[in-house]
């Protein structure tokens, strides 16, 4: 799991690496995903919301292990934050 504290400007330097200047362009919002057994087309609903955002951040309630093994994947992606 990455987490971003404060303090830690290298993580956050990851994210917004790329993210546009304006503010209404929805690159400077962070969405919060909370899932729970989650089914397989997650993944494509994920994409169209980092296609609207700069960052996403899962939260998990306890989903199985190949849930989980899936979540993880997803947060491979430097815009993503699994908790």
């Amino acid at each position: 799991m990455r987490v971003i504290q404060p303090g830690d400007e290298e993580r956050r330097a990851v994210v917004q690496k790329g993210v546009a200047e304006h503010p209404m362009s929805g690159k400077s919002i962070c969405a919060v995903l909370v899932s729970f057994h989650p089914d397989p087309d997650l993944p494509d609903r994920v994409s169209r919301i980092l296609a609207q955002v700069g960052a996403l951040m899962i939260v998990d309630n306890g989903s199985g292990e190949a849930a989980l093994r899936m979540l993880q994947e997803l947060s491979a992606d430097s815009r993503i934050s699994l908790e």
